[in-house]
């Protein structure tokens, strides 16, 4: 796995579940994440509940590389599409399936 991975599915011990040799991402899953947190901390900032300034700050450097590491993850350049699932261990699509 590296840096930024999304992991689609937990187990009870918080280490990334898997199958037949492969880690599972969705990176359509992440992209409405990131896009879901960053609006969050926005409405949160302008109401002054978001807190330690520390958290805001941190996630204003790392959401976007979460965003863009997973877009190029998933994302079909021939076809335009992001594709549904993705494998961390192979670094290749699992299937063609492109809903996003």
């Amino acid at each position: 796995m590296q840096q930024y991975d999304f992991v689609e599915f937990l187990q009870s011990d918080d280490r990334p579940w898997g199958d037949w040799g492969r880690i599972i991402s969705d990176p359509g899953h992440c992209l409405e994440f990131t896009g879901l947190a960053a609006k969050a901390l926005l409405m949160m900032d302008d109401a002054g509940l978001a807190g330690e300034a520390g958290l805001v700050q941190r996630c204003r450097e790392l959401l976007p590389e979460i965003l863009l590491h997973n877009f190029n993850n998933g994302f079909n350049r021939l076809h335009g599409g992001i594709y549904k699932t993705f494998d961390l261990i192979s670094r290749r699509p699992i299937d063609g399936n492109m809903p996003w």
